[in-house]
C-alpha cells in the first residue's frame, strides 16, 4: 500500500524572511529522498504557497525514511524558516 507524505507551507513575504529561506540548505533532505528511493514531485500554485509530495511504497518505508533524530532536527529548522508548515501522511483506503 502505497503512502504520501504532502508537505505544504507559504514562503516569507519579507525580504529578510526570503533570505533566510534561501540561505537554507536543503542537500540532507535531498540526500535522504536518493537514500531512501522516494519519490518527489514539487509544485507552488504562484501566490507563494508551496506543495510538496513523497511517495512512498509502504508505510514501513515511510518509518524508515522518518526514523532519523537529524530528519527532526532539519524539520524543525525549516519550520522556522517559511510560514504556515503542514505535513500529512495519505494512505490508500479500502
Amino acid at each position: 500500500m502505497k503512502v504520501l507524505l504532502l508537505t505544504t507551507y507559504e514562503n516569507p513575504k519579507s525580504d529578510e524572511g526570503l533570505k533566510k529561506r534561501n540561505k537554507f540548505d536543503l542537500s540532507y533532505f535531498f540526500e535522504r529522498r536518493k537514500k531512501y528511493n522516494v519519490k518527489n514531485s514539487f509544485w507552488t500554485d504562484g501566490t507563494g504557497k508551496m506543495y510538496m509530495l513523497d511517495e512512498f511504497e509502504s508505510y514501513g518505508d515511510y518509518a524508515k525514511f522518518m526514523d532519523d533524530e537529524e530528519l527532526h532536527r532539519k524539520i524543525v529548522q525549516w519550520c522556522r524558516v517559511v510560514n504556515n508548515v503542514k505535513l500529512r501522511v495519505l494512505r490508500e483506503s479500502f
